[in-house]
């Protein structure tokens, strides 16, 4: 495919996919389009220890095999700026910083190092319609649905990252609490 994220074996096989790529191609290329400078990030789900005063983090995070736009903070959903702005205490380092959890996703091969003799906790996730890996890596994060104790996969719905949700989730609180003006509504 043109967005290099699937591969197919032939022409009749990428036409059968098409279908349900283009959209995720689409979204590869508009990630991959050049942003406006961004002023303030926004944090799509603030953490309950935003401004809160922690110590030096004393766990390092680092991510290997995610999507194009998550590593340099271009993908419009979903990116790793979003860890560092809400886990406090995590610092969020290079793979080969010694980190404490590596979190990987489906867009490569490089976690398989990682797979032993690492001193690392591995965690997958995903957000894309693939099953986790449960049982293979010690944590999965996904959308999905998998009835397993939660050590061992968590369900993260989508949503929760989606800036735009928690934003009216915000302006529907302030109304409530008759902070905002509903009369104009």
């Amino acid at each position: 495919s043109r967005c290099k994220a699937a591969r197919y074996c032939s022409q009749e096989c990428f036409r059968a996919a098409w279908p349900s790529h283009k959209v995720f191609c689409g979204q590869v290329r508009k990630a991959e389009a050049p942003l406006p400078e961004p002023t303030e990030p926004k944090s799509p789900w603030p953490s309950p220890l935003l401004g809160s005063s922690l110590a030096k983090p004393s766990k390092r995070l680092a991510f290997i095999d995610f999507w194009p736009g998550f590593e340099d903070n271009t993908d419009p959903w979903f990116r790793k700026d979003w860890f560092q702005t809400n886990l406090k205490g995590v610092e969020v380092v290079d793979v080969s910083d010694s980190p404490n959890v590596i979190m990987f996703s489906m867009f490569g091969t490089r976690f398989r190092q990682f797979l032993s003799g690492c001193a690392a906790k591995l965690v997958f996730f995903t957000g894309e319609n693939l099953r986790p890996p449960v049982g293979k890596v010690p944590l999965c994060i996904s959308f999905d649905h998998i009835d397993v104790a939660p050590t061992m996969h968590t369900r993260i719905p989508l949503w929760v990252f989606n800036k735009e949700v928690h934003d009216v989730l915000e302006m529907h609180a302030q109304r409530l609490s008759g902070k905002v003006d509903s009369s104009i509504c």
